[in-house]
């Protein structure tokens, strides 16, 4: 039975590594393999207050909690101090004395999970990706049996993880839409996290043309203009047909220029990353720089 299990699980982790979107299925066939209540797949940023994103299967309503508790909880403060960790179970941080007085625990109590084993899936040193096993109080600890099945689908599972998290990382199949286009333009997600930039999107970066980069987003250089850039950024995904997207544009001072720069934004593709779910790509072009609008593609198909 537990061979069987197993060879599920490890179906569904080869599938995934070539569908994001078939990690909910790499979380339920491991659940049934460790006999878990439910699994979370969760990444947490250690350069940016441990700021936390999570998944969880069975409990949905738990990711709201962690986005507000994880960063200081005690998983998450272990795992800070150590870049390179690779597995923990509960002892590893705390005793049962130490969860009766930590919030944390408390506050997971109302969901029934008390007890957690976590596999690091991506060795990156100021961020922790990870998927979280948990079972209740009534469980008791993690056994050994539950390690040793971990230890069999760890290297599968970390590769699975590697290769999706490339393919959700890589804009190169955008670049000839980029480097076709004269006028400053850049790729970035809806929330301004920027991902690439032609020849003179770069230049304008640099010169802090209308726009530059804060914390890695693309914001405007005038504050005044920040809310307006955000909001065109945040609204191309929302183009009521996709197919023919029509651009949303800022109109944002430039330094030294009595023209101010227009910019305009457009949904370009979606990606899928298997922790944080689909996101919008979205083009991000200068349109009254050297050239015109007439430089924007016109009816971008969305994959």
């Amino acid at each position: 039975m537990t061979r069987d299990k197993l060879g599920m699980a490890l179906e569904a982790i080869r599938s995934a590594a070539l569908d994001p979107r078939a990690w909910p299925r790499v979380q339920s066939t491991t659940e049934v393999l460790f006999d878990a209540t439910g699994s979370q797949l969760a990444v947490v940023d250690h350069e940016d207050g441990n700021r936390f994103t999570s998944r969880t299967s069975v409990i949905p309503e738990i990711d709201r909690d962690m986005a507000r508790m994880a960063p200081t909880s005690e998983p998450v403060q272990w795992s800070a101090e150590r870049p390179h960790w690779r597995r923990f179970v509960d002892y590893d941080y705390i005793d049962e004395a130490g969860m009766r007085r930590s919030a944390f625990y408390a506050n997971n109590a109302r969901y029934d999970v008390t007890y957690r084993m976590g596999l690091r899936l991506i060795d990156q040193p100021r961020k922790s990706t990870a998927i979280v096993w948990f079972w209740p109080r009534s469980a008791g600890h993690v056994q050994a049996l539950q390690i040793r099945l971990l230890e069999a689908i760890r290297q599968p599972l970390m590769v699975a993880a590697g290769i999706a998290e490339m393919a959700a990382s890589d804009v190169s199949r955008h670049g000839d839409i980029l480097e076709g286009l004269s006028a400053p333009a850049l790729l970035a997600l809806p929330d301004g996290t920027f991902l690439a930039a032609n020849g003179p999107g770069n230049a304008a970066l640099v010169a802090r043309d209308g726009i530059e980069l804060e914390d890695g987003r693309v914001v405007a250089c005038w504050r005044r203009g920040r809310a307006a850039l955000a909001r065109i950024l945040a609204d191309a995904p929302r183009d009521p047909d996709p197919s023919q997207p029509r651009p949303a544009h800022a109109i944002l001072p430039r330094p030294g220029m009595h023209r101010p720069a227009v910019f305009a934004a457009m949904p370009l593709a979606r990606r899928h990353h298997f922790v944080h779910g689909t996101d919008t790509i979205v083009l991000l072009v200068m349109t009254n720089a050297a050239t015109t609008a007439q430089a924007l593609p016109v009816g971008v198909q969305i994959p």
